[in-house]
């Protein structure tokens, strides 16, 4: 691991600047922080306890300082690595949906049935479309024969009436013989 670097407070810079402190490499970073190993500063803060010249608060003089690490460049990935690990990924999704999809049949679409299956549903889309549009125009028609019978007898919600009874009727029998059929 590098030896940490230690972000120097404005204090600790003066008190530096004061002793002419040459032999401690300062390094300068962009945004104007002063870093310095912190086995220089470790030795610089012994001889100055050792002196004895004045009375050192080490705490004081550390406050405000930070330890700053540098950060660790990353490492580029190998590319055979990457490729590995691609076709590793895609084997194990296709082992898990194989497992997911094992006990899943095809039952009618199954590939000997698939044509004639096909084929008969679509008769059987059409046959239910026809009765559908059949039920349909024979609601519709008996709506429009009770309201034209009921033209010279009444006015025009009478034959609104008229004709929504002839509707209904033929409604409920239709379902009724729908439902008989199917």
């Amino acid at each position: 691991m590098c030896d940490p670097l230690v972000a120097l407070s404005d204090r600790l810079i003066e008190e530096l600047n004061e002793g002419k402190e040459e032999r401690l490499q300062l390094i300068r970073r962009d945004d104007g922080r002063m870093l310095v190993r912190c086995a220089d500063l470790k030795d610089w803060l012994t001889e100055l306890k050792e002196t004895k010249c004045r009375k050192v608060a080490i705490h004081e003089l550390l406050q405000g300082c930070e330890v700053y690490f540098e950060p660790l460049p990353t490492p580029s990935r190998n590319p055979d690595l990457v490729a590995r690990l691609e076709r590793l990924k895609a084997e194990q999704d296709q082992r898990d949906y194989d497992r997911m999809v094992e006990n899943v049949s095809l039952g009618v679409l199954s590939k000997k049935h698939l044509g004639t299956s096909a084929v008969s549903e679509i008769r059987q889309s059409q046959r239910q479309l026809g009765l559908v549009v059949n039920f349909v125009i024979t609601v519709v028609g008996a709506f429009f024969f009770g309201y034209y019978a009921c033209y010279s007898i009444a006015e025009f919600t009478g034959r609104m009436i008229g004709g929504l009874m002839f509707a209904f009727v033929v409604f409920f029998v239709d379902l009724y013989f729908l439902t008989k059929q199917v």
